[in-house]
C-alpha cells in the first residue's frame, strides 16, 4: 500500500496545509482502497468456498449413492440365492405334500 514519507511534526499552519493534510488524505484514500479490495476478495473467497463445498458434496453424494446401490444389489442377490435355495430344498417336498393332499381329497370324495 502507499505510504507517504513521514515528516516531523508540523509546527505552523502553513506546514499543516501543505504537508500534513495531503498526507492524511492520501493515507485515508489508501486505507479506503485497501478496504474495498479486501471486501472484493472476501466476496470472491466466499463464492470460491461455496463452489468448492458444492463440488465436494456432489462428489460425496455420488460416491455414497453408488455405495448404497452396490449394497442394495448385493442384498438382492443374496435374497434371490436364498429364495432359490429354499425352493430347491423345500420345493419337491411341497409338491409331494400337494399331491398327497389332492389324493386324500379325491379318496375322501369317492
Amino acid at each position: 500500500s502507499y505510504q507517504p514519507p513521514k515528516i516531523s511534526r508540523p509546527s505552523t499552519l502553513g506546514e499543516w496545509r501543505e504537508v500534513a493534510l495531503p498526507q492524511a488524505k492520501a493515507r485515508f484514500e489508501a486505507e479506503r482502497l485497501r478496504g474495498l479490495i479486501l471486501d472484493a476478495e472476501k466476496e470472491e473467497a466466499v463464492q470460491n468456498w461455496k463452489s468448492y463445498n458444492s463440488q465436494i458434496l456432489e462428489q460425496l453424494q455420488a460416491q455414497w449413492s453408488k455405495a448404497l446401490s452396490d449394497q442394495r444389489e448385493g442384498v438382492e442377490e443374496i435374497n434371490f440365492q436364498r429364495q432359490r435355495a429354499q425352493q430347491e430344498q423345500y420345493g419337491p417336498e411341497l409338491d409331494q405334500l400337494h399331491i398327497d393332499y389332492q389324493q386324500m381329497l379325491y379318496r375322501r370324495n369317492q
